[in-house]
């Protein structure tokens, strides 16, 4: 076969799949790397905004930390393995403190306690509801009494109290 053959229609590529710049490809190979191990942690564990994606990959990156830290322990191991665990471990926990002031610096904790405030103050609210029913609801047709309005103040005292609790809770927390 004559090698002009090869070179007809500016086809370069010798009967391969038609890509001339290996470069890229087989970078490795002549001692260059790819992404890092810091690039490659911060590819997967991306500082976003949104808060409930921030505080999942701070728990996935603690999971992660301890899973390498049991792998490290296991005598089977290998040291140069263990090295390269120790490092990823390194990075994961510098990644996880800069997730950590992001978390706090979009106030995520304070919209999460928010979130669990209005959440137990609905529940309080239905729960209360069910009760002045129920109550209301067992005297079928007399109207409302002063026990059945008696009552209804009392669970309404109760959630008022608890609330002013949690609202303590949370202002020690913040400045503590």
């Amino acid at each position: 076969m004559d090698i002009d053959s090869f070179y007809q229609d500016g086809d370069m590529s010798f009967g391969m799949d038609g890509r001339i710049n290996f470069a890229d490809e087989y970078a490795y190979a002549r001692g260059s790397s790819g992404p890092s191990r810091a690039d490659q942690v911060a590819s997967a564990y991306p500082i976003t905004d949104n808060c409930v994606t921030l505080e999942n990959s701070i728990a996935n990156i603690e999971t992660e930390i301890a899973n390498n830290n049991q792998k490290m322990g296991n005598p089977k191991t290998k040291r140069g393995e263990k090295r390269v665990l120790n490092d990823y471990n390194n990075l994961l926990s510098s990644h996880k403190v800069k997730m950590e002031s992001a978390y706090k610096a979009g106030n995520c904790q304070i919209l999460k306690t928010q979130a669990q405030d209005q959440s137990f103050l609905s529940q309080l609210s239905q729960t209360v509801g069910a009760s002045a029913n129920a109550l209301k609801g067992g005297t079928a047709g007399a109207g409302t009494t002063g026990k059945d309005k008696t009552m209804t103040y009392v669970l309404y005292g109760l959630g008022g109290l608890m609330v002013l609790g949690l609202g303590v809770m949370v202002i020690k927390k913040m400045r503590g």
